[in-house]
C-alpha cells in the first residue's frame, strides 16, 4: 500500500514546483493534466488508480477534441494501479483535447472520473497549440 502513495509524491510536488499545470487527485484516483500540449506529437496519458488491481476490470479514456461530435473510447494498459496510453497525433486535430476516464470494476461496479462537486463529469481540457506557441507560453 505504501507503494501507492509513494507515486503519488512525485506527482503532486512536481505540480506545485512548477505552479501552472493541475493535478487532479481524490481517492482513489490521480492524474496529472497540462495546460497544453504540442500538436504535433504524441500526448502520453496515466490515470494512478489506489484500488486493488484485483478489483478493477478495465480501465477506458474517454477523448475528443473540438473538432469531434462523439468520444472516443480507449482501454488503456496497466499494472500495479498504474494505467497509460500515448494518443497518437492523428488523433489530435483540433484546438482542445477533452477526456475523462471510465473504470470498469469485477462487480459491475463503474467509476467516471473527474467528476465536480455535484458527481457529474468534469472532463480535462487541455489546449492543442503548435510548437512555435507551446514554447512562447512556457
Amino acid at each position: 500500500m505504501l507503494n501507492r502513495f509513494a507515486m503519488l509524491i512525485p506527482l503532486v510536488t512536481t505540480s506545485i514546483l512548477l505552479g501552472q499545470d493541475s493535478v487532479a487527485h481524490s481517492d482513489p484516483f490521480a492524474h496529472h493534466a497540462p495546460n497544453a500540449i504540442m500538436n504535433n506529437r504524441p500526448y502520453p496519458v496515466e490515470l494512478i488508480a489506489t484500488l486493488e488491481n484485483k478489483t478493477i476490470g478495465t480501465v477506458s479514456l474517454m477523448f475528443r477534441t473540438n473538432q469531434s461530435e462523439t468520444y472516443r473510447e480507449i482501454h488503456l494498459d496497466g499494472e500495479y494501479g498504474r494505467y497509460s496510453y500515448s494518443i497518437p497525433v492523428e488523433m489530435l486535430s483540433g484546438d482542445t483535447l477533452t477526456y475523462f476516464f471510465l473504470v470498469a470494476m469485477k462487480d459491475y461496479g463503474l467509476w467516471a472520473w473527474p467528476l465536480d462537486p455535484d458527481g457529474r463529469i468534469r472532463p480535462f481540457m487541455v489546449a492543442l497549440l503548435p510548437p512555435d506557441e507551446y514554447l512562447r507560453r512556457r
